[in-house]
C-alpha cells in the first residue's frame, strides 16, 4: 500500500507539472483511476479482483480487471507522448543547429 500511496503522490506532481497538455492529463488520469481501483481492493478486500478472462484457441490470458486495462492504456498512451516529445525535442534542436 505504501508504494500505491507513492506512486499517487508521484502521478499528481506529473499531472500537476503537465496540466497544460491534454494528451498528459489524460494519460495520467487513466494510470491514476486504474491504481485508485486497485488500491480500493486492496484496502476493502486485502487482495485485488481479477474478473476478465480471455481465452484464445487453448492459451489462457492471465486474469484482468477493467483497472489493469486503464493502467495499461495510460502507460502506453504516456510513453508514447514522451517518445514523441524527445523526438521533436532532437529534431528542433537539430534545426537550431543547422541554422547557425
Amino acid at each position: 500500500m505504501l508504494i500505491s500511496i507513492l506512486a499517487f503522490l508521484f502521478i499528481g506532481w506529473y499531472y500537476w507539472a503537465y496540466r497544460d497538455r491534454a494528451g498528459m492529463r489524460i494519460a495520467l488520469a487513466m494510470i491514476a483511476g486504474g491504481a485508485l481501483g486497485n488500491f480500493t481492493d486492496r484496502v476493502r478486500l486485502s487482495y485485488v479482483v481479477d474478473y476478465i478472462d480471455v481465452d484464445i484457441g487453448s492459451y489462457q490470458w492471465p486474469y484482468f480487471n477493467l483497472a489493469d486495462t486503464f493502467i495499461s492504456i495510460g502507460a502506453a498512451i504516456l510513453i508514447a507522448l514522451l517518445i514523441r516529445e524527445r523526438i521533436q525535442a532532437a529534431a528542433h534542436k537539430e534545426s537550431e543547429g543547422s541554422s547557425q
